[in-house]
């Protein structure tokens, strides 16, 4: 970037509202802006690895179960910018390419996927197995999800995925709107913009787009909407990404994910990893008549004891399995 003291303001003004996005995101969905508790739906392997390594797996966005992540949110985004009277976020989508961008590294979004609804059939059904799953309680309102504790960029946005397209379409224009104020905020009027070079210009552009990737990847069809889902977004940069990034295989393919931690400022302003806040295990509709003598004692060796203790309970849901275990 040259030296140009709009830009320089611009990107302060921009670093300050980091976190209205998300806000305004929760608020648009759910009415308030609060963490409620969060379920994750594994399985029981799933579980051992989780509680074992004291970290969840956030996914590279390309390798979820909808074939149109960030294209559905692209879609509107593109819709709504066409009205804006200022040109830079007018020509936005026609200057940004997200397929290049992903695959140069310089974004690397990866997804961490909860539901807001426990004990949830379809959630069994599709992640934990009728009899061979688990459905896990988190409690983040205290604390926030990073792949890295010493990296901002490398911290989770937590917010809920928006499936009505109205909804979608307001959380779009809000953002505009604010953009466009925070534009002439700094003098960065469309006279002001076309006379930029072209490096800044693409600076400008990409500096601009970057506070629309957490709403296009928070928004989903209206058909994936059973599974009331709340995401954590990890947009971690170009350098970040080649250290963070590990593989699962499944399938016959190689999935890139990253690891997520449970991380807690402490007193001094220190970001520390701390232990998974696991409220509850919720064990399958099918698991019989299951004991949970040996998932408590499994818990109570990996720290969750005590202060830490985890309610395990079975599945209200009658379904009955052709093929029931017994823990």
């Amino acid at each position: 970037m040259e030296n140009d003291k709009c830009i320089k303001e611009l990107i302060g003004v921009l670093g300050k509202n980091v976190r209205q996005v998300d806000e305004l995101i929760m608020e648009k969905t759910t009415g308030k802006i609060e963490y409620p508790n969060l379920f994750h739906y594994t399985s029981i392997e799933g579980m051992k690895n989780i509680v074992i390594k004291n970290n969840l797996w956030a996914t590279d966005y390309r390798f979820l179960n909808d074939a149109q992540e960030m294209l559905d949110g692209n879609n509107i985004l593109m819709k709504v910018l066409k009205s804006s009277e200022h040109y830079l976020l007018n020509t936005l989508c026609e200057r940004i390419d997200i397929e290049g961008l992903v695959t140069t590294n310089y974004i690397n979004p990866h997804i961490l996927s909860f539901c807001s609804t426990n004990d949830l059939l379809s959630q069994w059904r599709a992640y934990g197995g009728e009899s061979e799953g688990v459905c896990l309680e988190f409690d983040l309102f205290t604390s926030y999800l990073s792949a890295d504790k010493n990296s901002w960029s490398a911290r989770g946005h937590l917010v809920p995925v928006v499936y009505d397209d109205l909804i979608k379409e307001e959380i779009i224009v809000d953002i505009m709107k604010s953009l466009e104020v925070q534009l002439l905020s700094v003098d960065i009027t469309n006279e002001y913009y076309k006379g930029l070079s072209e490096y800044d210009q693409n600076y400008l552009i990409g500096l601009v787009w970057s506070a629309f990737v957490v709403p296009i990847l928070s928004f989903k069809d209206k058909s994936f909407k059973e599974e009331s889902e709340w995401r954590a977004i990890f947009l971690p940069s170009k350098d970040e990404i080649e250290n963070l990034r590990d593989f699962r295989t499944s399938n016959g393919t190689f999935t890139p994910y990253i690891e997520a931690f449970v991380t807690k400022i402490l007193a001094g302003g220190i970001a520390e990893n701390i232990l998974l806040p696991i409220k509850s295990v919720c064990l399958p509709p099918a698991s019989g008549n299951s004991s949970h003598h040996g998932l408590n004692l499994f818990l109570q060796k990996y720290g969750h004891k005590d202060d830490n203790a985890v309610n395990v309970y079975r599945s209200s849901i009658p379904l009955r399995s052709k093929q029931a275990i017994h823990w």
